[in-house]
């Protein structure tokens, strides 16, 4: 999805925890919510 979109050099980076202390965090854990950081750059733009 992310080449699709033109992105290169795409790398996914840690799992975070991002409803650690969140009034829903029971609720995400119930369904295994999981997030990931993903590092990609800009690809060459097409010439119009």
């Amino acid at each position: 999805m992310l080449e699709e979109a033109g992105f290169v050099d795409i790398e996914i980076g840690d799992a975070v925890d991002v409803f650690a202390g969140a009034r829903g965090e029971a609720k995400a854990r119930s369904f295994e919510t999981v997030s990931l950081t993903f590092y990609a750059r800009s690809g060459p733009h097409p010439s119009p």
